[in-house]
């Protein structure tokens, strides 16, 4: 039996992403969200970098996602709940 490799939008699938994108649009937004990984991993290892930890990382992450995304067309459920899902938004919590 043989396993389907791993594509930037079966990654994305993964975070939650329910809407069909092209390929070409799933590596845009996953290699900004992997970028963002590095980044935040930095801060964790004490090196310097612009993101800091909490709602400035979630934005950073929405943004990434959001970015190629959206237009005026985009429906709502996608910028209220899709997005934020994958993003690591919750309802709960306050955040």
């Amino acid at each position: 039996m043989s396993q389907t490799p791993h594509s930037a939008l079966s990654e994305l699938r993964e975070l939650g992403l329910t809407i069909d994108i092209p390929e070409k649009t799933a590596n845009r937004i996953w290699a900004d969200l992997v970028i963002l990984d590095g980044l935040f991993k930095q801060v964790e290892f004490g090196i310097y970098t612009p993101i800091r930890r909490g709602r400035q990382y979630l934005r950073k992450i929405y943004h990434a996602i959001a970015g190629p995304l959206v237009d005026k067309e985009t429906a709502d459920i996608i910028l209220e709940e899709i997005i934020p899902a994958m993003a690591g938004y919750s309802n709960e919590g306050g955040q």
